[in-house]
């Protein structure tokens, strides 16, 4: 966000020097020439929610005539509470939260699988105490990491954030449990959109995207998962990707 004000001012001081007949010689570079602004894109998330982002950052490139610089944390099968708890206590990455153009938040994928294992549609007999406490625990996480990034960020900061998909759509149709998944998992998609509207943040529709509408789609016969069947391919990463794109990059003063 610095370098944003530092290249309005160079403008500023430019229009006063040309407007006193004096040329200053960097000023004579031409346009074409010149170095793109740079946009800092700070991306949060787990595997599922971040593999895409450099398909995500080449398409903001484009977009916006930026050169964008990533800073990608990234931390395998990590879980909202523990994203949260790195926000909030990490300098270096709330210094790179601050000084950001863009954020995008990919998280829940964890916390969904772990709950429907321990507690919904895989269990032997599903407890939905279990499971209600679990989807609490995740939204109150997910709402507090939401609050904390904006309260460190700059107030013109883009942020955005996505629902997840859901992979094994094929497997629990078989096993005859995946209406009961569904219900789950788009209770806990729920957290994260009903914090996107509380805190006026953009939610990508990846789930739609992937699941379909009704939720009843099988992303694998899309091809827009990776061999691993959980993952998302190349053409996935581009359709998740194409989501972010779609919310455009309106900068909202909170």
């Amino acid at each position: 966000m610095r370098r944003l004000l530092v290249h309005m001012f160079a403008g500023i001081l430019a229009t006063f020097f040309i407007l006193l007949g004096v040329v200053p010689v960097a000023a004579q570079t031409t346009r074409s020439l010149a170095d793109p602004p740079t946009w800092d894109y700070v991306v949060l998330g787990n595997s599922i929610g971040t593999l895409w982002f450099e398909h995500y950052g080449a398409m903001i490139e484009s977009d916006q005539s930026v050169k964008v610089i990533y800073h990608n944390h990234y931390v395998p099968r990590q879980k909202a509470s523990a994203l949260l708890a790195n926000v909030t206590s990490e300098p270096d990455l709330q210094n790179e939260i601050a000084d950001a153009e863009i954020i995008t938040i990919g998280i829940g994928f964890p916390d969904m699988r772990w709950a429907i294992t321990m507690w919904g549609s895989e269990r032997r007999n599903p407890d939905s105490e279990g499971m209600n406490e679990a989807i609490r625990e995740f939204c109150l996480a997910y709402d507090n990491l939401l609050a904390e990034v904006i309260s460190l960020a700059d107030p013109t900061v883009i942020i955005q954030i996505m629902d997840v998909y859901f992979p094994y759509v094929r497997s629990h149709k078989d096993r005859g449990i995946y209406e009961s998944t569904k219900q789950d998992w788009a209770r806990f998609n729920e957290c994260i959109t009903a914090a996107g509207r509380r805190h006026r943040v953009s939610v990508a529709q990846v789930h739609e995207a992937f699941n379909g509408a009704l939720g009843d789609d099988d992303p694998a016969e899309k091809a827009y998962l990776d061999f691993d069947g959980k993952h998302s391919s190349e053409e996935g990463m581009q359709v998740i990707a194409e989501q972010f794109r779609s919310l455009g990059y309106e900068r909202l003063l909170r």
